[in-house]
């Protein structure tokens, strides 16, 4: 895997004769990749459960609480101006989960058959499964 390349778009559609693959919100899959070397993995396993269920805790509030107080928070945090957040629409945010073999094999055979990759990737090669 040293050619591996995770952009968030519009970063992978801007890239010089780029192309859209796929868009995963028009289909109503919601895709997080978060990437880590496999030392540090195994080195502090306890701080990336952790760091997951955070996360999710953070998503749980994020859905649960009024738009108007998550627009407070973003800037009591510096991240955008009172009059920014009047402009933007909040998105909608999905819990943390592994995908199931059922879901990550079709796609990694769509893939050999578009030439993205030469052979599929093992689900259990690539994921960290946190969730045990």
């Amino acid at each position: 895997m040293d050619n591996l390349a995770i952009l968030p778009d519009p970063s992978a559609s801007k890239v010089t004769d780029g192309k859209i693959i796929w868009d995963n919100f028009s289909d109503g899959v919601y895709v997080t990749t978060l990437a880590f070397f496999d030392d540090y993995l195994n080195e502090n396993k306890e701080l990336v459960n952790k760091f997951f269920e955070a996360t999710n805790k953070a998503i749980q509030k994020l859905s649960t609480e009024a738009e108007v107080t998550v627009k407070e928070y973003i800037v009591k945090q510096n991240l955008l101006t009172a009059e920014d957040t009047n402009i933007i629409t909040l998105p909608t945010y999905h819990k943390l989960f592994s995908p199931s073999k059922e879901d990550f094999d079709p796609v990694m055979n769509w893939m050999v058959e578009k030439g993205l990759i030469a052979e599929p990737y093992n689900l259990d090669d690539v994921l960290y499964n946190w969730q045990k």
